[in-house]
């Protein structure tokens, strides 16, 4: 008599299925480590080599001539002229030793008298952050409390500006930052932040879950959306992607420059450090007053 093999025979779908499978569990596995955030960036430039093309073509030296060459026409559009609407080009840092040019000196005054400020008016010091709502280092920045520490430590000396820079791989960027204008319209500058902070605090952007926040914080939902529908501040979040490419080589977000009001000394600090690293920058230019 013959035993019947009683094991069990997997198709080659079913191999093929469960081997898919495992493969999703190792990837998503992946995206929990601590450089998550950076892997979901490049996946969405079109993963590593794409990512790295591009990070390459920044540090170009044609690159940054043409994007240097570029800083006159800024400073003629800060000057009165009407922005433009175009997705600004990126440039090589400004050295961020103390500057004598009286050009730069007169945009960098011309940011700081318009820019919603936050905390005390009037500081010799400002922040500006140049970030984007839907950029996972901006929001870690933002959540880790860094300018609110800084500013609590020298409360008369310094106080902040969040200026938008929402890159074009980050598909409601754009829309979230004009919200933001839209919200100041309606209201004020502490909806300006307010709404930053709700934005900051979702799990996930997009028009409606933006409008929902607003409307939280009791700003007319009509009134907002409306505004938001309109794209009158298009052109006001591009050009301030171009000031902060063009006056101080933004190229990523978060993008802090640390300003002297009064003389138009700059330095950059790009992406999310500590709050010693501010500290330590701050106090350099406190002290060369």
């Amino acid at each position: 008599m013959i035993k019947k093999n009683t094991g069990i025979v997997l198709s080659t779908s079913t191999i093929i299925i469960v081997l898919l499978i495992l493969n999703l569990v190792v990837w998503l596995a992946e995206f929990t480590k601590e450089d998550g955030a950076m892997k979901l960036e490049k996946l969405r430039a079109g993963w590593a080599d794409n990512f790295a093309a591009i990070m390459d073509f920044y540090e170009s030296d044609t690159y940054k001539k043409q994007q240097a060459d570029s800083i006159p026409t800024l400073l003629e559009q800060m000057a009165g002229n009407k922005p433009t609407a175009q997705a600004p080009t990126d440039t090589a840092p400004i050295p961020t030793t103390p500057t004598a040019n009286q050009s730069v000196k007169d945009a960098v005054a011309k940011i700081v008298a318009e820019a919603h400020i936050e905390w005390k008016k009037g500081t010799r010091y400002t922040l500006l952050e140049y970030s984007d709502l839907e950029c996972p280092f901006c929001k870690r920045h933002f959540q880790a409390g860094t300018i609110q520490a800084l500013v609590a430590q020298y409360p008369d000396q310094i106080n902040y500006a969040f200026r938008h820079f929402p890159l074009a791989i980050h598909a409601n960027a754009q829309m979230a930052a004009e919200a933001l204008e839209c919200a100041v319209e309606l209201e004020d500058t502490q909806a300006y932040y307010d709404l930053i902070s709700g934005i900051f605090s979702l799990w996930s952007i997009n028009k409606d879950s933006v409008i929902a926040e607003a409307g939280k914080l009791g700003i007319n939902i009509g009134g907002f959306t409306t505004c938001l529908d309109s794209g009158k501040y298009t052109s006001k979040v591009q050009a301030q992607m171009n000031e902060g490419q063009s006056l101080f080589g933004i190229r990523w977000t978060p993008g802090n420059v640390i300003i002297d009001t009064q003389t138009g000394r700059f330095v950059a600090i790009p992406w999310a450090f500590p709050l010693e690293k501010f500290v330590q920058e701050l106090e350099t230019l406190i002290a060369s007053e």
